[in-house]
């Protein structure tokens, strides 16, 4: 049996890990992988400055690794609706876990929704 697999996008404007918080609670459920798409920011790369989000979002992913949990952090600067089409569909994502207040508005998941066959579950 292939486990379950969960796709979590943060947009470069995200400002909580609620979706993140909320995938790794329901993972532990349901022996699920965790992936995770973090769009970079503008010249984050070249400059090296790491924001506290981001910096949270470390710890977590650590903490969740020691406990057991199969996460994968990709960091992209492609456009991100794209990559979580392409992502969902190549890898057979079973449900898609996204912040209501990022860039991925109910709007955009609606136009979304059509292109995958994931499940969406929006965190409020």
């Amino acid at each position: 049996m292939q486990r379950k697999k969960i796709l979590v996008p943060l947009g470069q404007h995200a400002r909580n890990l609620k979706s993140v918080h909320y995938a790794l609670s329901l993972a532990g459920r349901i022996q699920a992988q965790i992936i995770i798409i973090r769009q970079r920011k503008s010249g984050e790369e070249t400059n090296g400055n790491v924001n506290l989000l981001d910096k949270s979002l470390e710890e977590l992913i650590g903490d969740a690794r020691q406990h057991g949990v199969a996460l994968s952090l990709y960091r992209i600067d492609e456009n991100l609706i794209d990559e979580v089409i392409t992502l969902a569909n190549a890898e057979h994502i079973g449900l898609l876990v996204f912040n209501s207040d990022d860039e991925l508005s109910e709007p955009t998941m609606a136009q979304i929704k059509p292109l995958i066959s994931s499940q969406i579950i929006q965190v409020r």
